[in-house]
């Protein structure tokens, strides 16, 4: 799956969206609110590179807008955004970044209902890989990611359900040192609530598969779930299971080959080799909600796909901190901490990195707000002889939330 001319997707995906949203019907509620972000940003380390760092200052834009339409069985959620980066020095640097998700949800019959979503992201290889992998490749080249999927749930009493789901993805980078990929995947859920229903109890069978040029990835796994209501604020779910992996690379090769008449040459063949492994899968996520405190916790083990054609082992820890001081002051504390490791036929990957991140929120007015926040990166790379990489970021933003049009 490619993804040509999917600049100009956005807008068409947004038309189509108020097409929907402006169709009449019974009790159809129709909600718009835009608003626009301005946000200046200084960073030490642009690339995020060991040596040669550059700095710079940052100036974005970033306006807004999102679409809330319902009825009685219909509901959708659609979000868009596009940000302007611009450097002060760097200039070459600059660049637009492109968010939009859709949602929808439509109750069919009493025990049935649908589900579908879809998204498009236009960003950097530097921030997506580092989130999405906890390593460090590429610059700020452009990716592209489109999504899309759906599912089913019936409802077999008031205590249990059944979920089927699938889901599609196709990603490309702007670089020809990078390798574009297409995931597909499906899962099953059987979900059994308890009688006090504050603890629910989930079996997961899943399959999904990760295709490129070079490897074609794929894993079957078992997640079993429990969730739990433990106080009215504290609340706490975890899935965890075995998966089964296996990766196929076609690997392409030089060969001597004798030609007529006798002369030795060099063909370059295509050799396929295939690696099968078995690991664990763990999703396990806290969660503390009071009037003036928030914290959320996190714990993930799973294999994510980097842009060089090699499935990464990921662990990743995270942690969010709200305190609120007023109705208008509120302070926040994030912070990540990545382990990735593989040992593919591209790369070999043996690394750390983490980051924090303080931010502290002031609401000028009802729809203004003032935030001003740093952030702190590491990375270290421990298949080489170089120090970690480090990035200091500090920035300041105001966000203008226009009023809500029905």
């Amino acid at each position: 799956m490619k993804l040509p001319a999917l600049r100009s997707l956005p807008a068409a995906l947004i038309l189509s969206s108020i097409v929907l949203f402006s169709a009449p019907a019974a009790r159809a509620r129709t909600t718009f609110t835009p608003g626009v972000q301005v946000k200046a940003e200084y960073d030490d380390n642009i690339l995020f590179s060991r040596v040669d760092e550059m700095s710079d200052w940052i100036a974005s834009l970033k306006p807004y807008l999102d679409l809330h339409y319902g009825t009685e069985r219909l509901s959708t959620k659609t979000s868009v955004a596009v940000e302007a980066q611009r450097y002060i020095e760097e200039s070459e640097f600059d660049r637009e970044n492109i968010f939009f998700t859709s949602d929808l949800s439509y109750l069919a019959t009493e025990r049935v209902s649908l589900n579908a979503d879809f998204a498009y992201t236009l960003d950097s290889i530097l921030e997506s890989e580092l989130d999405e992998t906890g390593l460090v490749v590429g610059n700020l080249e452009d990716r592209q990611r489109l999504t899309g999927g759906g599912g089913m749930t019936y409802y077999l009493s008031e205590l249990q359900n059944l979920e089927f789901n699938f889901f599609l993805s196709a990603t490309e980078y702007d670089s020809e040192t990078r390798i574009d990929y297409d995931t597909a995947g499906v899962n099953a859920r059987w979900n059994r609530s308890f009688k006090d229903q504050r603890s629910m109890i989930t079996v997961q069978p899943y399959w999904n598969k990760t295709s490129s040029d070079v490897s074609e990835v794929q894993t079957y796994g078992l997640l079993f779930g429990w969730s739990k209501e433990l106080t009215e604020k504290w609340t706490f779910t975890a899935f965890v299971g075995p998966r089964y992996t296996t990766t196929d690379y076609s690997l392409r090769q030089a060969e001597l080959v004798i030609v007529p008449p006798g002369l030795l040459a060099v063909d370059i063949v295509t050799v396929n080799e295939t690696e099968s492994n078995w690991g664990g899968v763990a999703d396990i996520n806290i969660n503390y909600k009071g009037e003036t405190w928030r914290f959320t916790g996190s714990f993930n083990r799973d294999i994510s796909y980097s842009s060089l054609g090699d499935p990464i082992d990921r662990d990743r820890f995270n942690a969010r901190i709200t305190k609120i001081f007023s109705r208008r002051v509120s302070a926040h504390l994030a912070g990540d901490v990545y382990f990735s490791e593989n040992e593919g036929e591209f790369s070999s990957e043996d690394s750390e990195s983490f980051s924090i991140s303080p931010t502290l929120s002031y609401k000028l007015t009802e729809n203004h707000v003032l935030t001003a926040g740093y952030r702190y990166n590491h990375y270290d790379d421990k298949t080489t002889d170089t120090d970690a990489a480090e990035k200091n970021r500090v920035w300041v933003a105001v966000k203008f939330n226009f009023p809500r049009y029905q």
